[in-house]
């Protein structure tokens, strides 16, 4: 059994990550999927051609 928790202090130092609704971070996620995911797809595409 693993049992995780986050101070107080630490969740202060670092607010940004820690947002404060999941829409939020899920808007960014996926925003930042497709820039990455397609010059990796074409990369793989392109080497196993």
């Amino acid at each position: 059994l693993v049992h995780y928790s986050v101070l107080p202090f630490s969740f202060l130092c670092f607010p940004t990550h820690f947002p404060k609704g999941d829409p939020n971070r899920w808007r960014n996620l996926s925003g930042n999927v497709f820039k990455v995911l397609k010059p990796l797809v074409i990369t793989w595409v392109t080497y196993s051609w």
